[in-house]
């Protein structure tokens, strides 16, 4: 009687020998490996709120492009964070069974290159993210630097004529909200930085 209720309804009572067991084993080790999905029913969304509100509190500049990059960045963390997880609980999930790496079968081997592949995959698109977050980064601080120092040099012309056009220090203003999609132009026809003369 016991013995039935330990048969699926198939009548089969799982692999027998021990290669199919060792693979039917690691067959819980699989989930997730290949997922897109954000969270994963084992994942703590809290845990990731609290890697995307590090990085969304690291941009300092009111540029959409910059936050949508943290983002990113903050995903690619997220998914190698759980890729080398995995990985580690793979192996160590393998020398469980085997203590001796040397003795492990090739399906041991083959699992554990591919948590390495899966984890190398995630890594290298983290490092990419975040390339590209701090390349950006820096292109807003060096953008709001100038636009900064353009201000100031606005505020001590006002200062010595009070009847300048108000629009300069509007101009100004825009400087530093959007630098990274207005400065190139604004620079060109602002009046501290006429244009050169082509004649």
């Amino acid at each position: 009687m016991a013995g039935s209720e330990n048969k699926n309804p198939n009548g089969s009572t799982g692999p027998t020998s021990p290669d199919g067991k060792a693979r039917s084993s690691q067959n819980a080790l699989k989930h997730g490996l290949c997922s897109e999905k954000l969270i994963l029913p084992n994942e703590n969304v809290a845990e990731f709120e609290e890697i995307k509100e590090k990085w969304l509190s690291d941009c300092l500049f009111d540029e959409p492009l910059l936050i949508n990059f943290a983002e990113q960045v903050a995903v690619a963390e997220w998914f190698h964070r759980r890729a080398l997880r995995e990985y580690n609980e793979a192996r160590q999930h393998l020398y469980t069974q085997q203590p001796d790496f040397l003795s492990w079968t090739a399906d041991q081997v083959k699992l554990i290159e591919r948590f390495r592949r899966y984890l190398t995959t995630r890594e290298r698109a983290f490092n990419r993210a975040a390339a590209n977050y701090q390349h950006f980064y820096t292109e807003c601080r060096r953008a709001h630097e100038r636009a900064n120092k353009v201000r100031k040099e606005i505020y001590e012309m006002v200062k010595r004529d009070p009847d300048l056009p108000a629009d300069i220090i509007e101009t100004a203003h825009e400087f530093v909200r959007f630098p990274q999609r207005y400065i190139a132009k604004l620079l060109l026809s602002h009046p501290l930085f006429p244009e050169p003369n082509t004649g």
